[in-house]
């Protein structure tokens, strides 16, 4: 039987009545978008032995609007992602994505709005493997000043996470970051920033079992075109983050955020991330998170494309624990590696063919676990 979600059927109905009124109202750009895609999962619950496979279909209807208004525009998207096991029913589910971006410039002074919001079931990071129904909002807003070679931003990042079962309730959480950052022109297109950050971490209904936090990290880096070609984004740093239970090590250590994207021709196209933070935890109360991710897209011709790309991660945590009788600190290994055919069959109407590999190594092998995914995807723009 299918999980019901709180944004339910009648409110993905309602919101494609406001999109079309809105279009209509408007002159907006008013886009459905259908995708279908049949998938084959060899481990479906990511256990270590016992393998369970299945055969999921997923229909995805959406829309994408975006609406001018004067010299602006924002972008809207929602997506209902409609997901049903042939073995597993029990895993039937219907997630919603909304989605919502607006850029404002008001001559040198600048606002950047994007909110991300999820009601789903699909797993919430790499330590948990089971699907819990969950409600996710990630707001973004920056707010900047340009003058002459300089630039001063203002950042609110806040995230909440609204666990739906009651087991999994005191997961329930707000993280909210506030910042500062002041950039200023070393080259036409790059600047050196520094930025500083102010982070608190509340649990509204697991205070008893999960402490909140208080953090503050500073950053220096490059921002900007390195090269006629590569478009960058670094920044290096510290964190010291204090968790207001006693007796839960304080994370004091280097945090890195870096995004690379370099364009070596018009149909070649490779990125790399690098990320080291601390994240909250259900197992323990945090990890340190390592990763690398890089991908690389070639273009053949105007209708086919392909996309490749990995991803090297180690998740460390800072205390000892027991498991099947041996006691240390858990540090699991996760590695990625996928890879994805398109080819436009018309202008409204693609396919595509998609394949992952998912592995996490654990020092208990009880977290650990392979798997395989391979999907096949069509899509009509309509």
């Amino acid at each position: 039987m299918m999980k019901e979600r709180g944004l339910g059927f009648f409110g993905a109905v309602l919101i494609c009545i406001m999109a079309w009124e809105t279009a209509s109202a408007t002159r907006a750009e008013f886009i459905p978008v259908i995708k279908f895609s049949g998938q084959y999962d060899d481990n479906v619950f990511l256990e270590p032995s016992g393998e369970k496979t299945d055969f999921v279909t997923r229909f995805s209807p959406g829309l994408n609007i975006r609406v001018p208004f004067g010299e602006y525009i924002a972008d809207f998207r929602y997506t209902a992602d409609i997901l049903s096991f042939s073995q597993y029913p029990s895993q039937d589910t219907l997630n919603h994505i909304l989605y919502g971006q607006m850029k404002l410039d008001f001559n040198g002074w600048g606002i950047n709005l994007e909110d991300n919001f999820e009601d789903t079931s699909e797993r919430a990071d790499t330590e948990l493997t089971p699907r819990i129904d969950r409600q996710r909002n990630r707001l973004n807003l920056t707010s900047d000043i340009k003058f002459n070679r300089m630039v001063l931003e203002l950042i609110l990042k806040s995230q909440g996470e609204n666990y739906e079962e009651k087991s999994w309730e005191h997961e329930d959480r707000v993280e909210n970051i506030y910042g500062l950052l002041f950039g200023i022109k070393v080259l036409p297109k790059t600047s050196v920033i520094g930025e500083y950050n102010y982070g608190e971490i509340n649990y509204s209904r697991g205070k008893g079992i999960n402490s909140g936090s208080d953090f503050s990290q500073g950053f220096l880096g490059l921002r900007g075109e390195l090269g006629a070609k590569c478009v960058a984004n670094i920044k290096l740093g510290y964190q010291d983050r204090k968790y207001r239970k006693e007796g839960i090590p304080r994370f004091q250590n280097m945090v890195i955020t870096t995004a690379l994207t370099e364009r070596f021709s018009q149909r070649d196209t490779a990125k790399i991330t690098l990320l080291r933070t601390a994240h909250e935890s259900a197992y323990s109360d945090y990890y340190r998170i390592d990763k690398v991710w890089a991908e690389w897209s070639h273009r053949f011709g105007p209708k086919t494309s392909w996309t490749i790309n990995g991803s090297y991660q180690v998740n460390s945590y800072p205390q000892k624990t027991r498991e099947a009788g041996e006691e240390k600190k858990r540090k699991d290994i996760l590695s990625n590696l996928g890879f994805e055919l398109r080819y436009r069959i018309q202008k409204e109407f693609s396919t595509s063919l998609g394949y992952e590999y998912r592995q996490r190594d654990s020092n208990f092998t009880a977290f650990d676990y392979t798997g395989n995914l391979i999907t096949l995807s069509f899509i009509f723009t309509l």
